[in-house]
């Protein structure tokens, strides 16, 4: 990815939604599917997927096969690392962030119906 005033502001952009900024923190602690992180965040899944797809276009999450799911986590992008460092930051020190870490970490995918790339009968 190569740096400009354009990729670097929508970065910054990315970053100051509350939304977005709360997907970040939680990544920083580890990877989640789309259902867990909708129930850490109290976000509705579509909500939620168009702040996913927000972040990727900027670089800042990707997203990998994990068994029947897909798992969201921050890039490893040297650009995006310093952004990454001071969303790590910013959660080690605010209480609401580490609620939603707190409760990505008790989510549990394989209890939550709506995950998965296939419909459940």
């Amino acid at each position: 990815m190569v740096i400009n005033v354009n990729s670097t502001t929508d970065i910054f952009k990315a970053l100051g939604e509350p939304n977005r900024l709360r997907i970040m923190a939680v990544l920083s602690s580890q990877p989640a599917c789309v259902c867990e992180l909708a129930e850490a965040l109290s976000l509705n899944q579509p909500n939620l997927s168009r702040h996913l797809r927000y972040l990727r276009q900027v670089g800042l999450v990707e997203s990998r096969p994990a068994g029947p799911f897909t798992e969201y986590l921050l890039t490893t992008s040297s650009v995006a690392r310093p952004f990454h460092e001071i969303v790590a930051a910013l959660a080690q020190h605010a209480p609401s962030l580490q609620r939603d870490i707190r409760a990505l970490r008790r989510a549990d995918r394989q209890r939550i119906s709506s995950c998965g790339r296939s419909s459940k009968p």
